[in-house]
Formats: structure tokens, sequence, C-alpha cells
């Protein structure tokens, strides 16, 4: 059959086995393994790159918990000025202290309702000072100093201020005297037990709320001592002016981990051999 063919049908016959050989080649064997290879190559693309990361995290992993010590100090370092025990009051006293030094006079403070922000509590207060106008002024100036460095009292920070001139009773002229309102929150963390104790703030001006509570008999003299003076004869130890806590005395946590200024007598307030040694200041608040 072949040999009855022509030389020309020969050729378009060998022609179209040939093209029929190549087309069977590319379609099943070709381009089956092209596709292949693409995908093993973008698969390989993917693993490189999952493994560069892997390498970086490794790489970086003990950055990474030198960061995350960093973070957890800094984050307790921050909590404790959202941590304070403030029931005793002594804030208050340590400003009117300060205020006395200064020579300025604490007319009034109001606490208001304690309010829920979504991180933390806050605490508002409205204090009334007044006395010169350079001694307020820079009393005002301090004020944020004193609230987070003269005591424990937690982050506060002043939300207003103003200041108005008090006319005197005669008419011979300005007395140079002024009445400045201060507002200032205290923030809190968020909590029941940091919420009941701005809740017990908020009570201060009614005198102590829980009437069979057992009053403190030891100062909080932490920060009193760079405040007070402090002779060495009123401390048992007279090399160690700053004292310490009195002995057979059951304290809180909070208490033990501060230091105490020795009063006479265990600092019983009804010892008989008790005397007033310096200034006794008035209490400053009024209703």
């Amino acid at each position: 059959m072949w040999n009855r063919l022509s030389k020309r049908e020969k050729i378009f016959l060998s022609g179209l086995l040939g093209a029929a050989v190549i087309f069977c080649f590319y379609y099943y064997i070709f381009n089956p393994q092209v596709k292949a290879y693409a995908q093993v190559k973008t698969r390989l693309s993917e693993e490189r790159a999952k493994l560069s990361r892997a390498q970086n995290t490794a790489a970086s992993l003990t950055r990474e918990a030198a960061l995350l010590e960093k973070a957890k100090d800094e984050y307790r370092e921050k909590g404790k000025l959202f941590a304070t025990e403030m029931r005793d009051g002594s804030d208050i006293i340590l400003l009117g202290f300060k205020t006395l030094a200064s020579d300025v006079v604490i007319i009034e403070i109001v606490p208001a309702a304690v309010k829920e922000n979504s991180h933390s509590l806050e605490l508002p207060l409205n204090l009334i000072v007044e006395g010169d106008y350079l001694k307020t002024l820079d009393f005002c100036t301090d004020l944020e100093k004193l609230l987070k460095g003269i005591s424990d009292l937690n982050l506060a920070e002043i939300r207003g201020l103003r200041i108005e001139k008090i006319n005197p009773e005669s008419h011979m002229g300005s007395s140079g005297l002024v009445r400045t309102n201060v507002e200032f929150v205290i923030y809190s963390s968020k909590d029941p037990r940091a919420r009941l104790q701005l809740e017990s703030v908020s009570r201060w001006l009614t005198g102590r709320h829980n009437i069979f509570r057992e009053a403190a008999v030891i100062a909080p003299v932490q920060e009193l001592e760079k405040h007070l003076a402090c002779s060495p004869g009123n401390s048992a130890n007279p090399e160690d002016p700053g004292g310490a806590p009195p002995e057979d005395v059951n304290l809180t946590p909070a208490e033990e981990d501060r230091d105490y200024l020795p009063l006479k007598d265990n600092g019983r307030p009804d010892s008989p051999g008790r005397e007033q040694d310096g200034l006794e200041p008035e209490y400053i608040l009024k209703k």
C-alpha cells in the first residue's frame, strides 16, 4: 500500500503522522509536566517563605522574650499607681500638712461619685483653697506633684483650675487673698476592691463610716518623715530617727510595708505620759 502511494502523498502522510505524534506528546506528556512543574515551583516558593518567617521568628525569640519581660515590669510598675490603699485617710492628712507649710488653707474638699470607664475607675474631687495669691499659685503648681509624691496616692490628674479674688469686708484696698477651686480626679484599677476603696474615700467627710471598726493606733509615717521633724528623743532607738513599727500590733499587709514613726507610750492616745511636741495643726477640713 505504501508503495502504491505517490511521493507527494508519502510526504503528506509522514507530516500528518509526525504532527499527530507531536500533538500527543505535547498534550499527554509535556503539558502535564509543565503544569506540575509550575505547581511545585509555586509550592516551593510558599514553603521557602514559611521557612524564612520561621527562621526570623526563631532568631527574634530571645529579643521578644526580653521585650515581654520588660513589658511585664512596666505593667507592674504602672499598676502600682492604680492599686493603693487609701482608706486610712492619710493622704488628706498629708495634704493638710503641706498646705500648712505652704501658708494656705484648704476650705473644702468635696468628693463626687465614683465614675466607671472602660479600663479604670475615677473619683472626682473638688478642692477649695484660700490664701495669698503667689503662695496659692505655687501650691496649685505643685499640686500634681503633691498628689503623686508626698504619699501613696493613686494616679491623679488636674481637670480644672479657677482663681477668684476675695473681696475684703472693709473698703480699704485689696487684701491680696484669693480663693482657688481645683478640680482633679483620682484613678484606680477597675476591680471590686478598688471600687470599695474609692467609695470609702468619698465618705471621708462623714467621719468614720463604720463606727464598729477599730481605729488604727499607728500613724502612716512613711510620708511624714520628709515633712515633719522627729527628734531622736521621740524614737525608740535614738540612733534611728526614722523609727520602726511598734511591737505586738497586728498589721495589714499594706501596713507591714510602711516605715513608722515611733510614738510615745506605744502610740496610745490615752497614755498619761504623752506630751504634745511641735506644732499640732488644727484640722482644716470643713463640711
